[in-house]
This record gives C-alpha cells, structure tokens and sequence, in this order.
C-alpha cells in the first residue's frame, strides 16, 4: 500500500454535498502560484470509482471524547501572573478571567472549554502564507454542535 501511495498525487480529495449530489474536488498547494488549487474531478470519475470513495467522519461522540481527553502544554510564560483560582482550582491571571473561567465551568452540561489553549494556525493573505502557534484564552464548544439529529 505504500508503495501505490508514494505514485498518489499530491494533495487531498475534497467532497461536497449539495442539493443531495457529492461534487469531488482534488485540492493541493501549488508552491508556483504560493496558493490552494482546487480542480473539479467529477467528470473525470467513472460511477464505479466513486462508489470506491467513502468520506472519514469521526462520530461526534468520538470527538467529544477527544476533546475531553486532549492534554495540552499550557501557556507557560507569566506563570507569576496566575494568581486568581477559580471555583474548580483552576488558576487564571485576573478577575475577568476568573468570572469568565467560572461562568464556563456551571455551564459544563452544555459547554466544554480549555485555557490558555495554544492553537497552530495556518493564515493567507493574498498568495502570503504564514502559520504560527496562537494562545487563546479560552477556547469553548458548546456541546449541542455534537448532538446527531
């Protein structure tokens, strides 16, 4: 398999439902142009091939449970400044954050949060590419966006 693999383009396979129809998208970074390129396969894709082509989804109990169970690096300059301890014993750097930090937490059966959660961004400005780690203060999901329908 690896070997089929290292002969596959590069780039990602990109399906989008619409009005009950999958529309199939290879999408990959072109280093000529400094940006995404996205060309329209549908045509080019016999009936029995995409039949072959079966989406990954992650059920949304899974990624609950992944959410929950994400360990994270902490913020770790200013550990000084981590002086207020929230109603859980969570420590945050100032009463704003602690009102915030204990509104989030008595609203845990629809909200889970993380602090001071360091995220990798990727940011396009025109045909500049720049990625770099973000420390968001909090960093939330309402529970409801997992509830299957």
């Amino acid at each position: 398999m690896n070997q089929e693999l290292e002969h596959a383009p590069k780039g990602s396979l990109k399906i989008i439902e619409r009005k009950g129809r999958q529309y199939y998208y290879h999408q990959y970074y072109d280093k000529e142009k400094c940006q995404y390129t996205k060309h329209y396969i549908n045509d080019s894709l016999s009936e029995a091939r995409k039949k072959l082509i079966h989406p990954v989804r992650i059920s949304a109990k899974e990624q609950l449970r992944r959410w929950n169970n994400d360990c994270y690096e902490p913020y770790q300059e200013y550990q000084e400044d981590l002086i207020f301890e929230t109603d859980h014993g969570e420590k945050v750097r100032s009463k704003s954050e602690l009102i915030i930090a204990n509104i989030l937490f008595q609203n845990r059966d629809h909200l889970l949060y993380k602090y001071e959660k360091p995220i990798e961004l990727v940011k396009q400005r025109g045909y500049k590419i720049t990625s770099g780690t973000e420390i968001i203060s909090f960093f939330y999901i309402h529970k409801k966006d997992f509830v299957l329908k």
